[in-house]
């Protein structure tokens, strides 16, 4: 693909102003409401049958039992709301954390800027391996997208020029220029993300307690409908024997079961996220304690994903100088790669500048280089940066490794 220069983005101006009408193009989580994850609590099984031997103890004019079951209550549902609370921070600031970037124009230059900041309208680049920030429209070229994360379907699909591509999904080969046409909660993605918030499953443990609490609280019934039996049989008085009925239902019940729970996973969860490991929410970590082997499908090496220029070896006639000029002049200064990055501060420690690019074509898996065409002090020059093995094969004689040594050929032309 050949760069063009006759697409400009936005005016910066003019993108805050939509920033500012729109908002940032994220899903707006649920702001966490402390009063209601208390009345969540007390709204619950467990705590029903609590609730109703607390009425029992007030009819009765038992002031001090349900006292203690008003305090028993409270304590369950204010310890599961501050440990949710406490999770909700940790989630939020690490997930702040973990906000990707994006090569987008503003004012006519290209720059790298959070993708939480894009607006409809915006000229983004996209290249092999990025994740697309929001729906866009794509300008040039034909990409190959895994929708995957979207439709359930690993076979990739080709996304031509018009096409509307989606946010959240990966960009396998091609590199094109897009128009941003709907962010955040507007983008298909987010539509779905949005639904997601507004429900939640219970987790393996909810579900656990749950039938706990059902089988204890038919106990229970059992054990009370035999009692009344016997009483009735022996004309006992039915009215003194509900403090005990209540007394049953209150020491089988495990009202502080929930909020230890929380508690647990709060911890967990905060541990976790000391090692950059994100919960996005405490029944995953409940999930994920049911499973004895876990699969991760990983290329190559988990690293910070932040290459350095460590040494630089110069087989050609050329000053290393011209050599890292040459290097820069063919590397894309629209959407750099973490080897076009470290390229750039390598060069930029050495005050070196790269030549004006006159055509570009960027890398991508297939050719294995990318590509300039750039105009020095003293001639034009084709100039290709990438994998010797794939310059090798362009006929340009590169170096060859021999015995595991570089030994020199001669160049045919100026190539890196």
């Amino acid at each position: 693909m050949t760069e063009k220069n006759d697409l400009n983005g936005l005016a910066q101006a003019e993108a805050d102003r939509r920033l500012a009408r729109d908002g940032f193009n994220e899903v707006a989580e649920p702001p966490f409401n402390f009063a209601t994850a208390i009345i969540t609590r007390l709204w619950e099984p467990s705590a029903w049958i609590l609730e109703a031997a607390l009425i029992i103890e007030i009819v009765l004019g038992k002031g001090i039992q349900a006292g203690f079951i008003v305090l028993m209550l409270l304590f369950a549902a204010v310890n599961g709301a501050i440990q949710s609370r406490r999770a909700n921070t940790v989630l939020r600031s690490l997930s702040h954390d973990l906000s990707p970037t994006t090569a987008v124009s503003r004012d006519g230059k290209w720059k790298q800027v959070s993708a939480k900041h894009l607006v409809v309208d915006d000229l983004i680049s996209l290249r092999q391996g990025d994740i697309i920030p929001a729906d866009v429209r794509l300008l040039t070229d034909t990409l190959e997208v895994n929708e995957s994360s979207i439709t359930g379907e690993a076979k990739a699909v080709n996304r031509t020029p018009g096409d509307t591509a989606y946010a959240g999904t990966e960009v396998l080969s091609g590199n094109a220029l897009a128009i941003v046409t709907a962010t955040g909660a507007n983008s298909r993605s987010g539509k779905t993300i949005s639904l997601i918030n507004q429900s939640s499953a219970p987790g393996h443990l909810q579900k656990l307690l749950g039938k706990i609490i059902g089988y204890l609280a038919a106990l229970d019934a059992v054990l009370a409908v035999l009692l009344i039996i016997v009483a009735i049989v022996r004309h006992e008085d039915l009215v003194a024997m509900l403090p005990f009925l209540a007394m049953l239902f209150i020491a089988t019940i495990p009202i502080a079961m929930p909020s230890s729970f929380a508690v647990a996973n709060s911890v967990e969860a905060k541990v976790l996220s000391t090692k950059h490991v994100l919960v996005s929410d405490l029944t995953g970590i409940q999930e994920a304690a049911n499973m004895n082997v876990l699969l991760v499908d990983k290329t190559g090496t988990i690293t910070a994903n932040k290459p350095a220029v460590v040494a630089f070896y110069n087989w050609s006639t050329l000053p290393d100088a011209d050599v890292t000029q040459l290097a820069i002049s063919a590397a894309d200064t629209r959407n750099a790669s973490v080897i076009d990055a470290a390229l750039f501060n390598y060069a930029q420690a050495h005050n070196i500048k790269a030549w004006p690019q006159h055509e570009f074509t960027p890398f991508t898996s297939g050719i294995g280089y990318s590509q300039a065409t750039v105009v020095t002090d003293s001639a034009t020059v084709n100039v290709k940066l990438g994998a010797l093995k794939k310059i090798g094969d362009t006929g340009h004689q590169p170096p060859r490794l021999i015995g595991g040594q570089l030994r020199r050929r001669p160049y045919g032309s100026r190539g890196r």
